[in-house]
């Protein structure tokens, strides 16, 4: 975590793993806490570049793939493996997906204190206003720190 504790670090360093959490949607899906390791830039090319070469069933199993190889935990019943990611509901799958990948900033966990939700949401908000993708906001600002 970064000094300020809501954020997690703005690098990605071999072996590191982050913790996240995804909110449950009535009638679809219940929440999920997770650990993954967090894609690098140069990762993220790879996949990139895997992907937009494949179709259909094997891109499908190259995802799953891809992302229970990056998850290191989760509170669902099911064993980790690309089976278990392929077979979530696709609502939670996509969601999971952009964590991972780093596209996505998971949702505010209901344990944490009040006072990191109101941090975060302001630091959505002023991401947004900046006209920026989170990360790159929380990273330029910690820097200026």
């Amino acid at each position: 975590m970064s000094d300020n504790g809501k954020y997690p670090s703005p690098f990605v360093e071999d072996g590191y793993t982050d913790s996240a959490y995804l909110a449950g949607v009535e009638q679809m899906h219940p929440p999920l806490r997770f650990a993954f390791r967090p894609a690098s830039l140069a990762e993220q090319n790879s996949y990139n570049r895997e992907t937009s070469r494949l179709k259909d069933a094997e891109l499908e199993r190259y995802v799953s793939r891809w992302m229970a190889g990056r998850l290191v935990s989760w509170d669902l019943a099911q064993a980790i493996s690309p089976k278990s990611v392929a077979q979530l509901k696709p609502r939670l799958f996509y969601r999971l997906h952009g964590v991972i990948l780093g596209n996505e900033a998971p949702d505010a966990d209901p344990n944490w204190s009040l006072a990191k939700v109101e941090a975060a949401e302001a630091d959505l908000e002023a991401a947004a206003a900046a006209g920026k993708p989170l990360t790159e906001y929380v990273q330029e600002r910690d820097v200026k720190n």
